[in-house]
């Protein structure tokens, strides 16, 4: 699974095609090459459908999707069965996964590759 997803897949990349735009070029779980072990989704879009082909993770595809990969555009829809059973899921609030400085050196005393 890439990292575009929610709102912000919605109203960037999914607009964009909704709007006769095409996703050009995409290259999924790069790493970034700083110091940060972080990867990001480079991607390339164009405004046009005049496009022949796109490029996904180096292969030609004929579509990339919202999601960087080469289904349908299509959007999951609501059942109204689920109404009243289903809910949002999942809320993250908080400031995640956070150490005091004192745990922190003491972890990386007792093993230097903790740093990682």
């Amino acid at each position: 699974m890439n990292t575009i997803e929610g709102d912000t897949r919605l109203s960037g990349l999914a607009r964009i095609i909704a709007d006769g735009g095409v996703v050009a070029f995409a290259a999924r779980y790069v790493k970034w090459p700083g110091r940060a072990n972080v990867e990001v989704n480079l991607v390339v879009c164009a405004k046009s459908r005049g496009v022949s082909h796109s490029v996904l993770d180096d292969k030609q595809v004929t579509f990339i999707s919202s999601r960087l990969d080469e289904e349908p555009e299509i959007e999951a829809a609501s059942l109204r069965q689920s109404q009243g059973f289903a809910f949002q899921g999942d809320v993250l609030r908080g400031n995640g996964f956070v150490l005091e400085e004192a745990e922190a050196h003491t972890l990386l005393a007792h093993n230097p590759g903790n740093q990682n």
